[in-house]
């Protein structure tokens, strides 16, 4: 459940930050917003987690190199 929570977050920060598509919110709404989705891929899973939640790591950052690519 809190892994389609986090997947609903990060689609719903690229939304208003703007990427890939014009967003109607202000630039500190955008900045607050791509900061977030680089401090999500600058999260550690290395140490301590399962194989399920480093692999849910490693897709929520493919959702953002492939939102900051387009």
């Amino acid at each position: 459940m809190s892994q389609n929570l986090q997947i609903e977050y990060v689609q719903r920060l690229i939304k208003i930050a703007g990427i890939g598509k014009k967003s109607k919110y202000d630039n500190l709404a955008k900045t607050s917003a791509l900061y977030q989705l680089h401090t999500i891929t600058q999260q550690d899973t290395s140490w301590g987690a399962d194989e399920a939640t480093k692999a849910h790591k490693a897709y929520l950052d493919l959702i953002i190199k492939k939102a900051l690519e387009a």
